[in-house]
């Protein structure tokens, strides 16, 4: 498998030689994609950044986020914005290097101060360096100045911070997926509001693309071929024990179309009939 570099912006790739951390536990870190969440392991750690492991071959965009949860605090999780500056496999698995930008936490400013400090290895914080900032608190790691301006991650509301804006449901649909004029033959496997993941034998595009997903909806008992044009915002290259390429798309059309009223009705569709086969599922004694 081929290693994916992704330059860092204002990041140099020798700052994680630095003083680091290693063997550091930190509680069920994933990795937030589109459409699928990743387990990843934090191997070590920096004042600027990270490096941990994944068992998959990813390209990803040039930022992303990880989330960890503090198993007493149920309803509090820690958020850290990354720059991806390296993944390359190492061993039986990959080795991704990461950049801090900013991090964020639904819970108190001071127990943000000891989850960096104790966790990542950033200290010498104090509650002033924090921006109380979406029923949350905020901190910009000084490297995040070009690449998440602080005006403008608030003023993107409170969707940057949420662990996913939508609800997923699990399908299995055939669909039609269209890159670069050529048209190949694909499979749905969960979808919510905002985007899908879909995979397919033939199709090998790259983050940042532009597809079309062409998705079967049924209306008024005749089906109806809808046609999303989305963004890619992960691949997963095929494998010995996948052979096929795995997509996080997200969709792009616009809010208002009749595309998008459409897809949101289905999807909502599909959400309530999940809700109830669980609901009616009776536990065996």
């Amino acid at each position: 498998m081929h290693s994916v570099a992704i330059p860092a912006p204002g990041l140099r790739s020798k700052t994680m030689a630095r003083k680091m951390r290693k063997g550091v536990r930190l509680n069920r870190p994933h990795l937030l994609l589109q459409t699928l969440d990743v387990p990843l392991q934090v191997e070590e750690t920096h004042s600027t950044g990270m490096v941990a492991r994944l068992d998959k071959s990813f390209e990803l965009e040039s930022t992303v986020r990880i989330e960890f949860r503090d198993p007493l605090q149920t309803t509090h999780s820690y958020m850290i914005n990354c720059s991806v500056q390296s993944l390359e496999a190492k061993g039986d698995g990959y080795e991704l290097r990461l950049g801090y930008l900013m991090a964020y936490t639904t819970g108190s400013v001071r127990a943000l101060i000891e989850f960096l400090a104790n966790g990542l290895g950033v200290g010498g914080l104090e509650p002033g360096d924090f921006v109380e900032i979406h029923r949350g608190w905020g901190y910009w790691f000084p490297s995040s100045s070009t690449v998440m301006p602080r005006e403008e991650v608030i003023s993107q509301g409170s969707d940057l911070f949420a662990r996913r804006r939508d609800p997923r449901a699990t399908v299995r649909v055939a669909v039609k997926l269209t890159v670069g004029g050529q048209t190949s033959e694909g499979q749905a496997f969960n979808i919510s509001r905002s985007g899908l993941f879909v995979t397919s034998d033939t199709v090998h595009p790259s983050v940042g693309e532009i597809m079309g997903v062409t998705y079967p909806i049924v209306v008024r008992h005749q089906e109806y071929p809808l046609v999303l044009a989305c963004k890619i915002c992960w691949v997963m290259p095929p494998d010995t024990q996948r052979p096929y390429t795995a997509l996080g798309v997200k969709i792009t059309d616009p809010s208002q179309s009749k595309v998008i009223k459409d897809w949101r009705r289905y999807v909502d569709h599909e959400l309530q009939f999940a809700s109830m086969l669980r609901l009616s599922v009776v536990p065996s004694v």
